[in-house]
């Protein structure tokens, strides 16, 4: 995570890991960075565990899109 904070444009607030997936509240500062950095992330961080666990042909690691949602209002936030 702090890999993929340095090497991308945003501002980093907090996270949640959870059992099966995570939460982050990110802010992008230039338009495409959000998508650049979840890239990043997942696609280092399924390569780290498969090496790790010596995983091989299980299958991917993230089976479905990142997704991302505004955060409507401070109080929200």
């Amino acid at each position: 995570m702090t890999d993929a904070v340095a090497r991308h444009q945003l501002e980093f607030f907090c996270f949640c890991i959870m059992s099966n997936h995570w939460h982050l509240c990110v802010r992008p500062w230039v338009d495409g960075e959000m998508s650049r950095f979840a890239q990043w992330l997942t696609l280092t961080h399924a390569q780290r565990y498969n090496a790790h666990y010596k995983a091989v042909g299980p299958g991917p690691l993230y089976q479905a899109r990142c997704k991302s949602f505004p955060v409507p209002d401070d109080e929200h936030f």
